[in-house]
């Protein structure tokens, strides 16, 4: 086998044996110095970004499992292990690992948020995982924390929009690391107005009704053209 496949398989090798989650930093330097050593052939070229691709789904499981301890696993261990996805070459896999990282220095403060008496138990819960948790997981929970100011979702709206403006003004005065991490969903349920629902479902009403009577009066005329016809 020649030298320049012997260095292709040892490469590969190396690569295999790395573990992403807290070697991603190395694994790009090596990509960097072996590609720039020498021209590769087009299947050398392939090999290299299927083990690299390989090292994916690793990461992300990386990702996964300290989602699930995030609030008790050991700060300094989570913020390096973090701080190497973040350098990795996917970008789900690098801004996912910047998102907990930002998240990671509130961890204190969600933890004061949990037993602070001026914010609903379960808003500061609903935060709390918004915060670490995937976009396909955050998005529902948000929509859902809206829903409750919606008339039309729910009887107790008044209520509702009262605890959660007198939650994100806590989060505001109290708290801004964390009202930094979600402050554009934030702004929208602060600014949120009931009565837009309200005026927009009485349009609709209104068009139904309107809708109703022009059927209702043509519906004499259609049975008159319709008879004229055939007879």
């Amino acid at each position: 086998m020649s030298d320049t496949a012997d260095k292709a398989r040892e490469y590969l090798q190396g690569m295999l044996h790395m573990q992403p989650s807290i070697e991603a930093n190395e694994m790009l330097s090596r990509r960097r110095q072996f590609l720039a050593s020498r021209e590769l052939a087009e299947g050398e070229i392939l090999a290299v970004e299927v083990a690299e691709e390989s090292s994916r789904p690793t990461m992300l499981q990386s990702l996964a499992d300290i989602r699930k301890q995030f609030w008790t696993l050991p700060a300094h261990g989570m913020y390096q292990q973090l701080k190497q996805l973040a350098a990795a070459p996917y970008p789900d896999v690098a801004t996912a690992a910047k998102r907990l990282l930002a998240v990671s220095t509130q961890r204190a403060a969600f933890h004061q948020l949990a037993s602070d008496q001026q914010v609903h138990p379960a808003f500061a819960q609903v935060l709390r995982k918004i915060a670490v948790s995937t976009p396909a997981q955050a998005n529902p929970l948000r929509e859902q924390q809206l829903g409750f100011l919606r008339p039309n979702k729910n009887p107790h709206y008044q209520a509702a929009q009262t605890a959660i403006q007198s939650a994100i003004r806590r989060l505001m005065r109290q708290y801004p690391g964390i009202y930094a991490l979600e402050q554009t969903w934030l702004n929208e349920l602060y600014n949120y107005d009931p009565q837009w629902d309200i005026e927009r479902d009485d349009d609709v009403n209104n068009f139904d009704v309107i809708s109703g009577l022009i059927v209702l009066a043509v519906l004499p005329i259609c049975g008159f053209v319709a008879w004229a016809i055939l007879f």
